[in-house]
């Protein structure tokens, strides 16, 4: 008489199972946030190349003058400080400026290539969408040319192009949590940097259109936040 055959896994078999499903799901919740936060940067850097067509249209409508990191509007408390990215982005949605002064507006829009993938959504709001211009630059381009410009007025100088000597050398945009940076050490220490970098590396925009990924100190110790250099400056600082 045959005896009964029965299916059915071991209970070796099922722990050897479990063992291999552990694993997986171990590697999958270290690996996919990393490969998440790469592809988010990947698609920053897609945007900030867009952002240099931008930018060129804009200078070809404005005497070849890009747009000053912000602009003083004195007609209301509101529009006090308008960021550079409200006028890049009114070329391709074409909308009154208005609209852009509104937190809602940003947070529900999905199609902006201002709208930092990598920038905590917590944070995301009109003055702040996860890139940044170089607020030193007007002042750098001033200083080298033998011209008097307070820091805190070159932030609202818009940069002829023509002044610039190296488009190759010179830093416009870098992901980051506020609208603009000047990129000294001390800024390029902050661990505030930490959402928007992989591999410890974040992507920086430069005039010529090319995108160069480095540490933030690395972004300080090439001294790209004195370029054009002033005169007597120390750089990284």
């Amino acid at each position: 008489m045959r005896k009964p055959r029965y299916s059915g896994f071991t209970l070796v078999e099922l722990l050897v199972v479990i063992v291999i499903v552990v694993t997986l799901a171990g590697l999958t919740s270290a690996f996919l946030p990393r490969a998440l936060k790469k592809g988010a940067q990947t698609k920053a850097i897609a945007q900030m190349r867009q952002m240099s067509s931008a930018f060129e249209l804009y200078a070809k409508d404005h005497s070849n003058r890009i747009p000053p990191v912000v602009t003083s509007a004195e007609e209301s408390e509101e529009k006090r400080e308008t960021p550079w990215f409200y006028y890049l982005e009114q070329m391709n949605s074409s909308k009154e400026l208005d609209v852009y002064f509104k937190d809602k507006w940003w947070r529900e829009n999905t199609t902006s290539i201002y709208i930092n993938p990598m920038h905590p959504k917590k944070g995301l709001g009109a003055k702040s969408t996860g890139y940044a211009m170089n607020a030193a630059l007007a002042y750098n381009v001033a200083v080298s040319r033998g011209e008097k410009l307070d820091p805190v007025d070159a932030k609202y100088v818009g940069v002829n192009l023509n002044a610039v000597p190296d488009g190759t050398k010179t830093p416009i945009i870098i992901t980051h949590w506020a609208s603009s940076y000047t990129g000294d050490t001390k800024e390029m220490s902050d661990k505030r940097f930490e959402p928007y970098v992989v591999n410890d590396r974040l992507p920086v925009l430069f005039l010529d259109s090319h995108v160069e990924t480095m540490t933030p100190k690395e972004y300080a110790a090439r001294g790209l936040n004195l370029v054009p250099k002033p005169e007597n400056a120390d750089s990284g600082n």
